[in-house]
């Protein structure tokens, strides 16, 4: 079986999306897939703003063709990169045909897709992650159209949680050919590892006494980090003098909450990391003792899982793409979303609670290790792959663009 895998990020790019990449790559090629990768990628002068975007690095076993957002990046016109991903694709095709077109992110990914598939006559999966059902739609008319051409027109529609997809239901009024397909992490990598533990803590100069708190992903302030910062901000002296807020990751929003973070904190409450490779979460994450992640909504967390899976309580909010997965009080201990004052409460209970700290930890722990496996998803996208059915040809052709709409993705791509 031959797939051709397009996706919005792929590493050295830093982002759940990458991440899910690279794994499910992996998996496919150990199980005797021929892959081919199409993955965009932005200029890599970007900075934290933008994801540490690089061409995608090889792949043992797979073909990676970096396709660069040159138009996106320039002017807001994802239609030209599509055409560059659909032309791509059809000069693979003549040289080793597919089976399947698989596109992960709704857009500009999944459009390509569809329309590769109409051409061809072939499948087209859709994985829905999260922002492409959340926010991609509510920004001009246009692309909420996209967003129900989309699911109407896929062959396979795949969404990550139960919520999620019932979210973008109502918001599309669109059923599709759908199903219901978590993400997963690899439990040999994010696993806790006390050696580490040791040399991180020594790093980022938090004593063996203190509690440290951990957030580490997307910054973008759709995942809370306002309300985090203030959250921890309002704890009672007592806990904030020993305790300390650790802060990683790349996204859209970095420098703003950077200037939030170091206004409102005192230099020994914090750490700042930004960018951090990869390869070193497990470790940082070892060297933490609270996982916290006031996200306004998800499809599905990995950050969580993987946080999880190194044994953290997560302290998260009750909210789309993450009660499906977390139960407040059993698996994690969930607050209110866009509340800074519910971040304090429950980073209190957390910080003061040295039982409820190890209940949840472990718990959250036995959780993934139990449900959220590579194999099991694997296989059952495996089975995907194998029954479906070619696209229609009669797919119609996706909304046309007003030059005269305004459109926040347009105007600024770095957030979708």
């Amino acid at each position: 079986m031959r797939i051709c895998f397009i996706t919005r990020k792929f590493p050295p790019t830093l982002s759940g999306m990458s991440t899910y990449a690279e794994n499910l790559s992996r998996q496919l090629i150990f199980r005797g897939v021929d892959l081919c990768v199409l993955a965009q990628y932005r200029p890599d002068n970007l900075g934290d703003s933008g994801y540490g975007d690089a061409p995608p690095s090889p792949i043992n076993g797979a073909k990676v063709i970096g396709i660069p957002q040159v138009n996106e990046i320039k002017s807001g016109a994802f239609e030209e990169d599509i055409n560059v991903i659909v032309e791509t694709a059809i000069h693979e095709h003549l040289k080793h045909p597919f089976d399947v077109i698989h596109a992960q992110y709704g857009y500009p990914c999944g459009v390509a897709a569809i329309l590769i598939g109409r051409r061809l006559n072939l499948p087209a999966v859709v994985s829905l992650q999260g922002g492409d059902g959340h926010w991609f739609g509510t920004c001009c008319h246009q692309h909420k159209e996209t967003l129900k051409w989309i699911i109407s027109n896929a062959s396979q529609v795949i969404y990550p949680t139960r919520s999620f997809y019932e979210r973008v239901y109502k918001r599309t009024g669109r059923i599709g050919n759908n199903k219901i397909l978590p993400g997963a992490v690899d439990t040999n990598i994010f696993s806790k590892n006390m050696k580490a533990r040791k040399k991180w803590r020594e790093k980022l100069t938090i004593p063996n006494h203190y509690i440290a708190v951990i957030y580490h992903g997307r910054l973008d302030f759709r995942k809370g980090l306002s309300e985090l910062i203030n959250g921890f901000s309002m704890l009672h002296h007592s806990l904030k003098s020993k305790s300390k807020l650790v802060i990683a990751g790349v996204g859209p929003d970095a420098e703003n909450i950077k200037d939030i973070l170091f206004n409102t904190l005192k230099p020994d409450n914090y750490s700042w990391l930004g960018h951090v490779a990869y390869c070193k979460i497990p470790q940082l994450l070892s060297a933490s003792d609270i996982f916290c992640s006031p996200t306004y909504q998800e499809g599905f967390s990995n950050t969580l899982v993987e946080a999880a899976s190194c044994g953290l309580p997560l302290l998260t909010t009750n909210t789309v793409g993450v009660h499906d997965v977390f139960k407040h009080g059993d698996t994690a201990w969930l607050v209110d979303v866009k509340t800074a004052s519910a971040v304090t409460s429950g980073l209190h209970k957390l910080l003061t609670d040295h039982d409820t700290r190890i209940r949840l930890g472990n718990s959250a722990h036995q959780l993934v290790m139990e449900r959220y496996s590579w194999t099991s998803l694997t296989e059952t996208l495996l089975e995907i792959y194998k029954s479906i059915n070619p696209i229609f040809v009669t797919c119609p052709d996706p909304p046309i663009r007003n030059l005269e709409e305004r459109c926040k993705y347009r105007q600024n791509p770095l957030l979708l």
